[in-house]
């Protein structure tokens, strides 16, 4: 016969605030949680790391040195590379999710550009929406034209994607996942094919998306300057998986631009009042 555990009072007291801290933390609106073991069999990056907590509507660009696991970390979210842990994104496990049903909810762009095939711009969207079947049939084509006006590449809509310059493709690779309206989005180095102009068309475009759906942004990115004009957090990843999470203006300074990139720098503002970034010397 089974013998039956009796706990104390203190013990119950405790036990039903352990239940409720963790249905509270599973409650919760956004992004969360924390992974174990992040990285490949011939190259770990991160014995344990915690996703902080990302409120809905927040554009989050994560930054760091090349190599430290920005991009992995990104695959890891979005379900592309196996990892211990929990992840939860508006009372959704993710974790618990395969890769597939992660799409519903997620819109990932990698670093690699769109391939070169015949199809033009307008038929991989359209396919790619058909294909998750999430936006009724008949709303499909208008949804592709008013996403591919925000990003004015309406003119290369019927170019096949051979013929495409790389900043071309990447600019439709933004269109694929704005199409989309994910709860949670992935991008990773969104702008590093893009000339000046066309990266502060596709951060604006992002940061508007994020506005009108409430959705997440969270943006691997090099330019710091970039993150510091246009993130809600910024995101610093560092060796061993420690991170630094917060406004732009508490988070970027000389000491974290010395310790995540090794440089002596300083942070001003322009004469518009954008903080930017004065690099010094390398350390």
């Amino acid at each position: 016969m089974k013998q039956q555990i009796v706990l104390s009072h203190e013990q119950q007291v405790a036990e039903s605030h352990k239940q409720k801290k963790a249905l509270s933390y599973d409650l919760q609106a956004g992004l969360y949680g924390q992974f174990a073991n992040l990285g490949y069999r011939k190259k770990p990056l991160f014995e344990q790391i915690t996703i902080p907590h990302i409120q809905p509507g927040q554009l989050v660009t994560l930054i760091g040195a090349n190599g430290i696991g920005k991009s992995s970390l990104l695959k890891a979210i979005a379900g592309l590379l196996k990892v211990e842990g929990k992840l939860c994104l508006n009372q959704l496990p993710l974790s618990d999710m395969t890769a597939k049903q992660r799409l519903g909810h997620i819109g990932y762009v990698p670093q690699a550009l769109p391939q070169t095939t015949p199809l033009t711009p307008f038929e991989m969207l359209r396919s790619s929406l058909l294909h998750l079947q999430q936006t009724p049939e008949h709303q499909i084509n208008t949804l592709i034209t008013q996403v591919f006006q925000q990003l004015e590449i309406s003119d290369i809509a019927l170019t096949p994607l051979s013929q495409l310059s790389g900043g071309q493709r990447q600019m439709v690779a933004v269109a694929n996942v704005l199409t989309r309206t994910p709860q949670l989005l992935l991008l990773d180095e969104p702008t590093s094919a893009l000339d000046l102009r066309w990266q502060l068309k596709v951060i604006d475009a992002l940061k508007q998306q994020v506005q009108r759906t409430n959705c997440i942004a969270i943006i691997a990115i090099h330019d710091i300057n970039l993150a510091l004009r246009f993130s809600d957090q910024v995101w610093v990843l560092g060796h061993a998986g420690v991170t630094h999470f917060g406004k732009p203006n508490k988070v970027v300074n000389s000491a974290m631009l010395a310790q995540i990139y090794g440089i002596k720098a300083r942070v001003e503002n322009c004469s518009q009042g954008y903080p930017m970034i004065i690099t010094d010397a390398a350390i």
